[in-house]
């Protein structure tokens, strides 16, 4: 018979599983927070995304609108008879010298307000308005995002995420005296928890009104600046043209 005979003791055994134990613990949690880490990158990029998409609509109205006012000034100083129905297809062409009826249920006395479509109240000096939108990522169509005030009209149970838009208003006179209309655009989008415990909150008046990032996903700024312009002299009532700055 062999003596002395060495091998593991129980105590051995119990440490060398309780070692392999916490190493697999360790690379279950590493692979956790792997998937953890790419599920809140795949939803940053959506709210990315989400944001570009509203950005490049509201900007590309605030050039829409613009350039229909240019043609009727282009088309009286070219001698043409001007066409006033661009506002809601309803007014009649018939109709070239303003003023007429209201801006947009008819043949205009007055142009466009190149940002009417982009906020929920007309922008002027001061305005400081806060809106949003609930979105299913699911079935997520940028053109069909209804920006509203109050905050209940938001809240949907089906939501993946909220946008919040932030407009803030001030006119200035510059040094040639000309009036200055500087907006600045504030987007985010929240989830549903962000959305819950901050609201409409987005900008942090402390600071500049800089987004709150830790209020939200993702959260991007625009400043967009418009001079107010004199039409009066080529078309009758337009004396204060809103004339923005945009490439």
């Amino acid at each position: 018979m062999i003596r002395n005979e060495k091998g593991f003791t129980l105590i051995e055994l119990l440490i060398g599983i309780g070692v392999m134990v916490l190493g697999f613990m360790a690379a279950a949690q590493m692979q956790f927070f792997s998937l953890k880490q790419k599920q809140l990158a795949e939803v940053g990029s959506i709210a990315t995304n989400v944001i570009q998409f509203v950005a490049d609509i509201d900007m590309a109205e605030v050039k829409r609108l613009h350039l229909l006012n240019t043609h009727v000034h282009t088309d009286l100083v070219a001698g043409r008879v001007p066409d006033f129905s661009h506002c809601d297809g309803a007014a009649p062409t018939s109709c070239t010298i303003p003023p007429c009826e209201d801006p947009c249920s008819g043949c205009p006395g007055l142009p466009c307000d190149v940002f009417e479509n982009i906020s929920e109240n007309t922008i002027v000096n001061g305005t400081n308005e806060s809106t949003c939108t609930a979105i299913e990522t699911t079935n997520f169509d940028p053109e069909k995002l209804d920006f509203v005030g109050d905050i209940t009209e938001c809240t949907d149970p089906n939501a993946d995420l909220y946008g919040i838009k932030n407009v803030i208003a001030v006119q200035n006179l510059d040094a040639s005296g000309l009036q200055i209309l500087t907006i600045t655009f504030t987007y985010a989008v929240k989830t549903p928890s962000q959305f819950s415990k901050t609201g409409l909150n987005i900008i942090n008046p402390s600071d500049g009104n800089r987004p709150i990032y830790s209020n939200s996903l993702v959260a991007q700024q625009y400043v967009i600046t418009a001079h107010i312009d004199d039409w009066s002299g080529i078309v009758p009532g337009w004396a204060q043209v809103r004339v923005p700055h945009v490439p």
